[in-house]
């Protein structure tokens, strides 16, 4: 079989489209959605309907989908963040609403959890780097873990001897997935990249050859900006989608 993960659309339909045109091109499976379907994009409600059509998606929740619905606290938000949480809470209707409220913290299968922040925290916790891949370990449930939040591709991996690595991944470079190893694995941001690299991000992962790839799909980033522009949203929100950051 052959998955699809994706994480943070974030309301960028433009980008979300493409992404979904590749993967109908790659005889997928299914999709893993690590949540953030909107907050700080233009088109909330058209990301909303397109991932409630999809028949092989598998949704959580994210912190701006929580926010969105008036559950999370948003204090910690950023002024940016947060006025685009409220308008986005205007442009959904009560379906959208109820559909978000109603996604779980976090989904399984058979050897794969998969969540928005952390297996510590699912909402709201960052696994930037070693230190906390290292404490989120202990908290693994099954021997992968996808994960989204941070809007940047990474692989942590830890061995049998309880170490933990960071690994390089990128597009062209596969990674292996070995036996009694563990692994905290995230796709980056379909519409808000924070790498470095405009274009959206997504994983393939196989489970017949045990291995994951990186795939980084273009789109129509000014198309984006101007949505973002015209909708009355705050400036920065445009301009960080052509940086990647």
């Amino acid at each position: 079989m052959r998955d699809a993960v994706i994480s943070d659309i974030h309301g960028n339909y433009v980008a979300l489209r493409s992404v979904l045109k590749y993967i109908q091109k790659e005889n997928i499976d299914k999709i893993i959605n690590c949540g953030d379907i909107v907050g700080y994009g233009p088109e909330p409600q058209r990301c909303v309907d397109t991932i409630r059509a999809l028949k092989n998606i598998h949704s959580v929740i994210g912190n701006h989908d929580w926010a969105v619905v008036g559950l999370e606290d948003t204090s910690k938000f950023n002024s940016d963040a947060l006025t685009a949480v409220n308008w986005t809470r205007d442009k959904l209707d009560s379906e959208s609403l109820n559909f978000l409220s109603t996604l779980d913290y976090r989904k399984g299968g058979s050897n794969f959890m998969f969540l928005h922040g952390s297996p510590r925290d699912p909402l709201d916790e960052y696994i930037f780097g070693i230190s906390a891949a290292e404490a989120n370990f202990k908290k693994l449930l099954k021997p992968i873990c996808f994960v989204g939040h941070t809007h940047a591709p990474v692989v942590f991996r830890r061995n049998t001897n309880n170490e933990v690595e960071s690994l390089l991944f990128y597009p062209g470079k596969d990674i292996k997935i070995e036996e009694n190893f563990r692994y905290i694995i995230n796709p980056g941001s379909v519409g808000q990249p924070r790498d470095g690299n405009p274009d959206s991000s997504l994983i393939i992962y196989d489970t017949d050859k045990k291995e994951i790839s990186l795939k980084r799909i273009p789109y129509d980033i000014t198309k984006t900006q101007n949505l973002i522009l015209d909708a009355g949203l705050p400036e920065f929100l445009a301009s960080r989608l052509a940086e990647g950051e």
